[in-house]
């Protein structure tokens, strides 16, 4: 039933596109599709946008090479449409955490795969997800947060995880307890950059559910932090 309705999807994606060269085959929700090298970026960009397409697989018929969907989100009805690739599980995990914080895990349908790209366009991709993810934080809570908040999020997963108070908090509590802590920590940044997250900051202290959502996301600092300790 699934790959029935996503090779229904992929090929009428093909077909607004203009590209009738271009053949699909599915299995579950990856799609291999196969034609001229020349139509391959035309290819890629639609079925990227198709409802339900996890992974595409370009096979050319003057050659052969396989391409991995960027990171891309969907959103519509209150939930979270997660769909591309990441370079390492641990990418894939922040993105679910933070699409969780932002509409809970309910309503996060989680599509992403590992392909193994580079590091350095998985964190742009990333940054290109955390963009959605603010629209919709933007949509649950009437607010209006823009690119200097979605940059300041993202940098304070790096703050959490060089600080190494947080760190040992991490390895040495239970996750209820991190977040307690990090709660506080938050509280401080946000005190400290008041200026100039004016928006986010008037959200975090005045509605509870945001708190919540902005620390949960953060807290995806401790499952890193445990994992790290085991390597």
């Amino acid at each position: 039933m699934v790959e029935g309705q996503v090779d229904r999807n992929a090929r009428s994606a093909l077909t607004s596109a203009g590209i009738d060269d271009v053949t699909v085959g599915v299995s579950y929700r990856d799609v291999t599709a196969t034609g001229p090298t020349a139509r391959r970026p035309a290819a890629l960009a639609a079925l990227a946008a198709a409802d339900g397409v996890a992974d595409v697989t370009f096979v050319s018929t003057d050659g052969t090479a396989r391409v991995a969907t960027p990171v891309a989100v969907r959103l519509g009805g209150g939930r979270i449409v997660l769909a591309g690739s990441v370079p390492a599980d641990e990418y894939g995990d922040r993105l679910v955490t933070a699409a969780t914080a932002a509409v809970g895990a309910d309503n996060v349908q989680n599509n992403l795969t590992v392909s193994g790209q580079d590091a350095s366009e998985a964190t742009n991709a990333a940054l290109g997800v955390l963009v959605s993810l603010i629209s919709a934080m933007n949509d649950k809570y009437g607010a209006d947060l823009g690119e200097a908040d979605k940059v300041w999020v993202d940098q304070q997963w790096v703050v959490v995880k060089e600080d190494d108070e947080m760190r040992e908090v991490a390895l040495n509590n239970d996750r209820s307890q991190f977040e307690m802590v990090l709660e506080q920590k938050v509280k401080d940044l946000l005190i400290d950059r008041h200026d100039k997250n004016g928006v986010l900051f008037d959200l975090f202290f005045a509605n509870p559910d945001f708190q919540v959502s902005l620390v949960r996301y953060l807290a995806g600092t401790y499952d890193e932090f445990r994992k790290e300790s085991m390597a």
